[in-house]
């Protein structure tokens, strides 16, 4: 998981614990071996991800029409220009 999202192990351990406490995943163990966690979403956190991935759609949807009149030309000046400027 680490390597596919790149985020490190403890990041990732520390996000497991904090949606876990709230209720949004589950931790399963297997019983041969305590070690593999497995990570079940709740219902919870399954309204919690459509949410999440909806505000995405209509962020998405919102940028796309902002800038659908905006050349490739301007874009590209744009981005030069904030690349200077960091």
């Amino acid at each position: 998981m680490t390597q596919d999202l790149e985020i490190s192990q403890e990041m990732i351990s520390r996000y497991v614990k904090r949606l876990t406490a709230e209720g949004l995943l589950l931790k399963k163990y297997q019983q041969n071996n305590k070690k593999s966690v497995y990570l079940e979403i709740t219902p919870s956190g399954q309204l919690v991800a459509d949410i999440h991935r909806e505000m995405h759609q209509r962020e998405a949807t919102y940028y796309a029409d902002l800038l659908k009149d905006v050349s490739d030309a301007d874009l590209e000046a744009a981005i030069k220009l904030l690349k200077m400027l960091s």
